[in-house]
Formats: structure tokens, C-alpha cells, sequence
């Protein structure tokens, strides 16, 4: 990245977003075995590129949804992390 207008060169970004889910009562919604538990199959990822949303869904990865929900050690709670690859073309 530079701060020179007359570069040429796409920027990538790697990164992820880690987000908890509870209701007024504190259930951890990420939670499976949590009463009202939200579905992890109806979670959807998409990206918006060129005025078209493209739904994440790339067997290839490791998380083909672009997410993943996993127990925090030190929290005890559950976050999903949605992972996001930004890339950002010179204008």
C-alpha cells in the first residue's frame, strides 16, 4: 500500500470478525445445547462484489461456509468467526 496515486497494485486483507450471540437472559445462542439455540446450518456468509451478493460456499477451504463456531477456553462461551478476504483494486 502506498500513498503514491499513481501506484498500480491491488491491496488483499485477511481478517475475521469473532462474534458471540445471547438473548436477554444470558443463553449463549451459539450454544447447541443452549434452549433456543440458533442453527449454524441457516448461517450464511456473502459478499456483496459488483452489485451481485455471492454466497460463500467453497469446498475447498476449511471452513467452506466462511465461518465456524467454536468455545472460547477462556470465556466459556461460544463465537462464531467469520473470516474475510478483502480485495481492494486501485482506482
Amino acid at each position: 500500500m502506498s500513498c503514491n496515486k499513481d501506484d498500480n497494485e491491488q491491496v488483499i486483507i485477511d481478517t475475521a470478525i469473532n462474534i458471540s450471540v445471547k438473548d436477554t437472559k444470558g443463553n449463549d445462542l451459539l450454544n447447541a445445547n443452549s434452549l433456543n439455540s440458533l442453527n449454524q446450518n441457516s448461517f450464511k456468509v456473502i459478499y456483496k462484489i459488483n452489485g451481485e451478493q455471492i454466497e460463500v460456499n467453497d469446498k475447498n477451504l476449511d471452513y467452506p461456509k466462511g465461518f465456524f463456531v467454536y468455545q472460547h477456553e477462556e470465556l466459556a462461551y461460544f463465537l462464531t468467526q467469520i473470516k474475510i478476504h478483502l480485495i481492494l483494486l486501485p482506482t
